[in-house]
């Protein structure tokens, strides 16, 4: 069973987080239980950062350009990969959020994850240790104005150790993005 892990300085917490989306008629556990106790911080194993592609200077409306997307993932944790078999753990999902000047342009890429079978999910699963840096196409759309634009993207996943996984969660990520003029001679 997984748990999510809480640390205060005198305790740790450790909740099933699928106790916590259980109905309340359900839920063995009262509600209080499922929210994170005052003062305790919740650990985050996984660091992400994003950024422009090295060769990305400044971008036309219409075109095309990558960003990297990395995950920094500590000592003794891992993240799932993309892709996961039915019946196994969450898959990790990135996006690009609707509304803004930008949208995806392609499949993303990722590095190749590390597979082994695991005893929690009786099966064999997909994930990263260390880090893993995933590219993003993205296409700038054709009415975006010149100047400074920000691309956002989201990463959805969840840190597990070898005797724990945390409760799935979503970080927001931003990058700015140069979107230079059209020209006569580029339209």
């Amino acid at each position: 069973m997984f748990f999510a892990m809480y640390i205060l300085p005198s305790a740790v917490y450790l909740l099933p987080p699928a106790v916590c989306l259980l109905p309340s008629a359900f839920r063995l556990l009262p509600t209080a239980y499922c929210q994170l106790p005052v003062g305790a911080k919740r650990l985050h194993p996984i660091q992400w950062s994003l950024r422009l592609s090295p060769d990305v200077k400044a971008v036309k409306p219409g075109e095309k350009f990558k960003v990297l997307l990395t995950a920094q993932i500590q000592e003794g944790w891992h993240l799932y990969s993309t892709s996961q078999p039915a019946g196994g753990p969450i898959p990790t999902r990135i996006a690009l959020p609707a509304g803004q000047r930008f949208e995806l342009a392609g499949k993303i890429e990722g590095p190749k994850p590390q597979a082994t079978f695991d005893k929690n999910f009786g099966l064999k699963t997909e994930f990263y240790e260390t880090s893993a840096t995933f590219k993003i196409p993205v296409k700038v759309s054709a009415g975006a104005p010149a100047g400074k634009q920000k691309l956002q993207v989201t990463a959805f996943f969840q840190g597990c150790s070898s005797t724990l996984c945390l409760a799935p969660v979503t970080e927001k990520l931003e990058a700015s993005v140069n979107v230079s003029a059209l020209t006569k001679k580029s339209k």
